[in-house]
C-alpha cells in the first residue's frame, strides 16, 4: 500500500514555523544561561601535592621510634644482665668484697705483734747484760719500746697477709688447743709449721668442658672449724685428683654448690666441728657445709659443701665454716653468671688441678 502524503495546509505551516522559531529563541536562551554552583575543579596548590608539611611530622616519628628502640635495647640487656631482677630497690644492697678493710686490720695485728716481740728481744739482752753485771733485771712491763721499722704504707695493703696475723685471725692458740688437752698431741714449735697445720691454702684450677680455663682461686682452711672435712680436702689435694671436685649447681647472688668424692669412713658417721670460727656475715666467698650432715654424716659419704657469693649473716649457726677464698674471689664471682634461679648451669664448670700451697 502506498500511503498518500497529507496536504500541508497554511495553518500547519504557521504552526510548525512557530514551533520552529520557539525552538530557535529556547537554544538561544540556554546558549546563555550559568549555572549557580561552581562545578570548575579546585586548584590544589603544589605545597600540598608534595606533602612538605608532613615530612617534619615523619622525621619526628621517625626519632621517637629510634629512641624507643633503643630504650627497648637496653631494657633487654639490662634484663639479661641481671637475669630479670629489674627493681633494684627491692634487692639487697650490694656489699663490697674488697678485703682492703680486712687486710689494714691484719697489718694493725703485725704491728702490735712486731711491737711485742721487740720487746721480747729487748728484754732478753737487757736480761743477758743485767745477768753479766749482776744487777737487777728490767721487769718486762715496764719496757717502751720504740719502733725503728718504717709501716708499710696503704698502697701495699694488698699484699698476702702475714704468717703471724694468718694464726692469730679468729682465735688464740691456747683456746684453739684447750679442747685438745686431754690427748697427747706433738704441736710444732715452729711458727710457720704451726701455720702450715692451722691454716692449711689449697689451690684449685677452675675452666670450663670447652677447654678455656677461668682461674686459679686459693682457699684458706681452718682446721680447728672442721678437722676431719679439712684433712679430706688436703688429702684429695696432695694426691693431685681434680677429678674428685664437682660443681653441681649455681646460685646467683647466694652460692655454688660443690661435691667432693673422698674416703667413706670417716665421712660416714658424726664428725668433730665448730660453729664459731667463721662470721658468715662479715665477709662473702666462704666455704661452709649443713651443721646436721656434721651431726648426722654425709649423705653417701660425698662432702658437700658451698661457696657464697656474698656475706649471708642468716647462716651463722646454720652451717659450718672451714674456709675461705684468699685469692681469686674475681674468678668465683664470673662463675655467678654462669646460674640460674633452680640452680642449673648454663655451662658446666669443672677443677682441672688442685694443689697444697
Amino acid at each position: 500500500m502506498s500511503l498518500r502524503k497529507r496536504k500541508e495546509t497554511p495553518l500547519m505551516n504557521a504552526a510548525m514555523r512557530i514551533r520552529r522559531e520557539n525552538y530557535i529563541a529556547h537554544r538561544k536562551r540556554v546558549r546563555f544561561v550559568h549555572s549557580l554552583v561552581d562545578s570548575t575543579e579546585p586548584r590544589v596548590p603544589p605545597r600540598s601535592l608534595a606533602d612538605i608539611d608532613m615530612l617534619l611530622v615523619d622525621a619526628s616519628c621517625y626519632q621517637q621510634r629510634t629512641r624507643d628502640n633503643v630504650r627497648m635495647l637496653l631494657n633487654l640487656a639490662r634484663t639479661m644482665r641481671t637475669r630479670g631482677r629489674l627493681d633494684t630497690r627491692s634487692c639487697p644492697n650490694l656489699e663490697s668484697t674488697s678485703m682492703q678493710p680486712t687486710m689494714l686490720i691484719h697489718l694493725k695485728r703485725l704491728d702490735k705483734a712486731n711491737i711485742k716481740l721487740g720487746k721480747r728481744i729487748l728484754f732478753a739482752q737487757l736480761f743477758g747484760k743485767s745477768l753479766c753485771h749482776g744487777c737487777a733485771p728490767t721487769p718486762y712491763s715496764s719496757l717502751v719500746l720504740s719502733p725503728s721499722y718504717q709501716r708499710r704504707p696503704e698502697s701495699d695493703s694488698k699484699l698476702c697477709l702475714s704468717v703471724y696475723s694468718a694464726v692469730h685471725e679468729g682465735k688464740d692458740e691456747k683456746e684453739i688447743f684447750s679442747k685438745y688437752a686431754g690427748w697427747d698431741l706433738e704441736m710444732p714449735d715452729d711458727k710457720i709449721e704451726l701455720t702450715r697445720l692451722l691454716r692449711p691454702r689449697i689451690v684449685l684450677h677452675f675452666g670450663s668442658v670447652d677447654g678455656r680455663p677461668l682461674g686459679v682461686v686459693v682457699f684458706q682452711l681452718y682446721t680447728e672449724a672442721a678437722p676431719l672435712i679439712v684433712l679430706e680436702l688436703i688429702r684429695q689435694c696432695m694426691s693431685h685428683k681434680p677429678h674428685k671436685f664437682s660443681v653441681r649447681r649455681i646460685f646467683p647472688t647466694l652460692w655454688m654448690d660443690c661435691y667432693l668424692q673422698g674416703n667413706k669412713t670417716p665421712l660416714k658417721g658424726p664428725i668433730e666441728f665448730d660453729t664459731r670460727v667463721i662470721d658468715h656475715g662479715r665477709q662473702g666467698y666462704v666455704l661452709s657445709c649443713a651443721k646436721d650432715y656434721c651431726l648426722n654424716g654425709f649423705p653417701g659419704a660425698i662432702l658437700n659443701f658451698t661457696i657464697s657469693f656474698k656475706p649471708l649473716r642468716v647462716l651463722n649457726g646454720k652451717r659450718v665454716g672451714f674456709g675461705r677464698v684468699l685469692r681469686g674471689a674475681r674468678i668465683i664471682h664470673s662463675m655467678e653468671l654462669y646460674g640460674t634461679r633452680n640452680g642449673k648451669m648454663s655451662k658446666r664448670v669443672i677443677v682441672t688441678h688442685c694443689d697444697v700451697l
